[in-house]
């Protein structure tokens, strides 16, 4: 189902929006007078819907940490926005949560609500260390406390590694998307 027309995809509009608002300003950087005539209305983006989802941000954590990219890189290049404190903030809070879902381990499940899903998945969970270092980085939110919690969780999954460094599929909660036994 199109995410417009099910709820239980709307999950992929939230995780195209980052995947959009990053991508854009990686070519704005790269093209600013290319990219110049679409900045003002991909900043309404960042600003609107994507400081949205982030900030209502509480079940399935690739989905609103992926959001956060587009939001943190946004916020690297708009730190005068009247928008950019409110933006910290809610980038801030969502780290925060994501680290409040870990296990002492590391571990972090696929889902909060989801009895099935509450499991770890290798595949997603590897993204969400991805992400979470992603937005640290081009937010300025870089603190020890968070890097030390970033490293115990990268731990935590090398130990899901094989010998010949793939992910263990068998592992993975959310199997009926993976059919290999490596990703």
């Amino acid at each position: 189902f199109p995410g417009s027309e099910h709820r239980r995809n709307y999950s992929t509009n939230a995780i195209d929006c980052g995947i959009f608002v990053d991508s854009f300003y990686d070519f704005f950087e790269a093209h600013p007078d290319a990219a110049q005539a679409f900045e003002e209305r991909v900043s309404s983006v960042a600003t609107g819907y994507a400081l949205k989802k982030v900030r209502e941000a509480r079940d399935c954590h690739n989905q609103y940490l992926w959001t956060a990219t587009g939001l943190a890189h946004w916020l690297s290049l708009h730190e005068d926005h009247p928008r950019a404190q409110e933006s910290r903030d809610a980038l801030e809070k969502v780290l925060d949560f994501w680290f409040s879902q870990n296990g002492e381990d590391g571990s972090s499940p696929y889902m909060q609500s989801d009895p099935y899903l509450r499991g770890v998945t290798p595949y997603y969970f590897s993204r969400c260390i991805a992400f979470a270092w992603y937005v640290m980085e081009k937010a300025q939110l870089l603190r020890s406390d968070r890097e030390a919690r970033l490293m115990t969780a990268a731990r935590f999954l090398a130990k899901l590694l094989k010998r010949d460094g793939t992910k263990e599929m068998a592992l993975e909660a959310k199997r009926y998307y993976f059919w290999g036994r490596s990703e």
